[in-house]
């Protein structure tokens, strides 16, 4: 799979509203927790809008059709690529890293599991 453009303005919107964001869920659930307390508001913002899937899911889904994903499949999958998410938000490691570690999953074992489901 070839390597998009990096989404420097997803990675923007995401840093520029977290904030906003926990603050929102605070007015409506009454707490900064989710569950029983464990919920890391780093990764979450990793995830609101589904914003860095969604562009890889355009950039990529005829590819990844062809190799069993659906939407939501590619969604599971890209749940073990969280943590790799969240590093590239905070820069510490690059787009081409980010993206490298996500097509090793989508090809390696993970991805073809995830895509016979």
């Amino acid at each position: 799979m070839e390597i998009p453009d990096e989404p420097i303005e997803i990675k923007k919107r995401i840093i520029g509203h977290k904030d906003e964001w926990i603050s929102t869920y605070k007015e409506i659930w009454g707490s900064e927790t989710i569950g029983r307390g464990t919920t890391d508001w780093k990764v979450l913002i990793v995830w609101v809008g589904n914003r860095i899937q969604s562009y890889l899911w355009g950039a990529w889904k005829d590819v990844l059709k062809k190799e069993g994903f659906t939407w939501q499949r590619f969604l599971k999958m890209m749940r073990y690529r969280t943590d790799d998410a969240l590093l590239w938000i905070q820069s510490k490691i690059t787009w081409d890293e980010f993206v490298k570690r996500i097509t090793e999953s989508v090809e390696g074992d993970l991805g073809k599991r995830i895509a016979k489901e």
